[in-house]
């Protein structure tokens, strides 16, 4: 888990990195209407939005409080794969080297209870 944790440390620094960047120097007034009328700029949104949509599906699956599931799918939305990442690394060291723990998060001890009793 060591290597995994390096790389979405990196990711998420990348992630602030360029967030500033936009927030500091971007204008959406002007950069928007040229990323919209541009196809790689709509399949990049796209793009953008099922990644979204596929990573809060899990977030769904693996967190049990709805608060906590509604804060993230917010963040999701507001900060994308900077919110994933700091997820993702959040839950690596939740885990302590357990994948099916991170994977599977509070479901994991009654999917495994099932798939050992379909074992037998």
């Amino acid at each position: 888990m060591k290597y995994i944790k390096f790389v979405y440390y990196l990711c998420a620094l990348a992630m602030i990195l360029s967030l500033g960047n936009v927030f500091i120097n971007g204008d959406f007034s002007i950069e928007g209407p040229a990323l919209l009328s541009n196809n790689w700029g709509i399949m990049s949104l796209v793009d953008l939005f099922a990644g979204i949509l596929i990573f809060s599906t899990w977030i769904v699956f693996r967190e049990k409080n709805p608060l906590v599931i509604g804060v993230l799918i917010v963040l999701m939305g507001l900060f994308g794969f900077l919110t994933a990442s700091l997820y993702i690394l959040f839950n690596l060291y939740k885990a302590d080297g357990d994948w099916a723990k991170f994977f599977l998060g509070n479901k994991r001890e009654m999917i495994t209870e099932k798939w050992a009793n379909t074992k037998k």
